[in-house]
């Protein structure tokens, strides 16, 4: 059943470059949730702001 399940690999910014272009992920999303319904797009945002800010915790604490 499972045998020809695919994986996904996920890869972790490597360079300073990569991490500035989360702005341009910023614009994208912004974009996006403007064209959703407003109560859907404020759940979406608000999430997005909560991880965001734990991440970027996470990435200060271990030295990222």
């Amino acid at each position: 059943m499972f045998k020809n399940k695919k994986y996904i690999k996920f890869n972790q910014p490597k360079s300073s470059h990569d991490v500035q272009d989360s702005g341009n992920f910023d614009d994208f999303f912004v974009e996006v949730t403007d064209k959703m319904p407003r109560k859907s797009a404020q759940i979406l945002k608000s999430s997005y702001s909560k991880l965001k800010n734990q991440a970027e915790k996470t990435l200060e604490k271990n030295g990222g």
